[in-house]
C-alpha cells in the first residue's frame, strides 16, 4: 500500500535486534503500536535501540566527513548570491514589460485584423446584394422588351420568344428573393405585372395549340409552365376550360334522360370524349419522346395526365 512506502535509507543494523530498521522511516509508522507489539520485550528493546542509537551516530560523523567539502564550498556560493538576483531583477523586469508590449501590440493588431475582416465581409455581402439588384433592374427590362415584341408575331414565334421570356422570369424572381430589401414597390409590383402577363399568355397559346392539334407547340408550352412550376395550376386550368365543359354537357340528368342505355350511354359518350376531343391532350402530354429533350422535370405531366382527363 502507498502508506506503507520507505521513504528513507537507514544505515545497516546488527544483527540479532527486536526490530526492523525500516520500521521508523515508514509513513504510518505509530510509537504506540511498535511498543504494543513489542510490550514484552520492553527491555530488550531498549538496549536495541541504544546499540542501533550509536550506529546512526557513526553514520552522521562519516556523512558530515564525507560531505563537508561540500558543504563548505555551498556556504562559500551562496554568498553574496542574493546580490547576483537582484542584479538579474532589472533586466527580468525590463524583458517582462517588453513582452507585455509585444503581447498588448498583438491584441490590438488582432481587434484590427478581426474588425477590417467584419467589415470585408460587410463589404462582400453588400456588393453581392447590389449585384442582385442590377440582375433584377437588367431582368427587368429584358422580360419587359422581351413581352412588348409579342404583339406582332405569330404562335410560332410566341412559343419561342415566351420560351426565352420564362427563363429570363426565373433568373429575375431569384435574383429579387436575394435582394428584396432593395427592391422599390413600384419594381415589385412591375414585377407581378410581368409575371401574370406571362402566365396569361401561356395559357393562351396552350388553347390556341390544343384547338389547332399542334402537338410539339402544346407540349412546349407544358414544358415553360412546368419550369414556371405552374403544372397544378395548369391542371386546375386544363379541367375547368378544357374537360369540365365537354363532361357538363354529357354528364347532367337531361342526357341520363335521353340515353337509351342508361348510365353506361353516358360512360360510353365519355369514352368517345377522351378518343376525340381530349385524345390529342393525352397524346401531348405523354409524349416522353419530346419530354426528355428537355430537363425541367416535366415527367410530372406524364405522370398526372390520365387522372386530368379522368377529371
Amino acid at each position: 500500500m502507498e502508506y506503507d512506502q520507505i521513504e528513507f535509507t537507514l544505515p545497516p543494523a546488527p544483527r540479532g535486534l527486536c526490530f526492523d530498521r525500516n520500521d521508523f522511516v515508514r509513513t504510518n509508522f505509530s510509537v504506540d503500536s511498535f511498543l504494543c507489539e513489542h510490550q514484552n520485550s520492553l527491555e530488550t528493546i531498549r538496549d536495541d535501540l541504544g546499540v542501533y542509537l550509536k550506529v546512526l551516530r557513526l553514520a552522521m560523523i562519516e556523512l558530515i566527513n564525507k560531505d563537508y567539502a561540500n558543504f563548505v564550498n555551498l556556504s562559500a556560493t551562496l554568498i553574496g548570491f542574493d546580490k547576483a538576483i537582484e542584479k538579474m531583477q532589472l533586466p527580468l523586469g525590463q524583458l517582462n514589460e517588453e513582452v507585455s508590449a509585444v503581447k498588448e501590440c498583438l491584441d490590438d493588431a488582432m481587434k484590427e485584423l478581426s474588425m477590417w475582416l467584419n467589415q470585408r465581409n460587410a463589404l462582400r455581402k453588400k456588393k453581392q446584394l447590389l449585384r442582385f439588384y442590377s440582375q433584377t433592374l437588367n431582368s427587368l427590362a429584358v422580360v419587359n422588351g422581351i413581352l412588348n415584341s409579342l404583339h406582332d408575331k405569330d404562335k410560332r414565334e410566341k412559343i419561342t420568344l415566351v420560351d426565352r421570356c420564362a427563363m429570363q422570369y426565373n433568373h429575375l424572381k431569384f435574383a429579387i428573393n436575394k435582394c428584396e430589401s432593395l427592391v422599390k414597390p413600384q419594381e415589385k409590383k412591375e414585377f407581378i405585372q410581368i409575371r401574370n402577363k406571362l402566365y396569361e399568355i401561356l395559357e393562351d397559346l396552350l388553347f390556341n395549340f390544343w384547338h389547332e392539334s399542334d402537338e410539339e407547340n402544346l407540349l412546349s408550352t407544358l414544358i415553360i409552365l412546368s419550369s414556371l412550376d405552374r403544372v397544378t395550376e395548369t391542371e386546375e386550368l386544363i379541367r375547368k376550360k378544357a374537360v369540365a365543359p365537354y363532361l357538363t354537357d354529357i354528364i347532367n340528368e337531361s342526357s341520363l334522360q335521353k340515353s337509351q342505355n342508361g348510365l353506361k350511354g353516358i360512360y360510353d359518350n365519355v369514352l368517345i370524349l377522351l378518343d376525340s376531343k381530349l385524345k390529342f391532350l393525352l397524346t401531348a402530354m405523354e409524349h416522353s419522346s419530346l419530354l426528355e429533350l428537355r430537363s425541367c422535370g416535366n415527367g410530372q405531366w406524364r405522370d398526372r395526365s390520365v387522372a386530368l382527363a379522368g377529371a
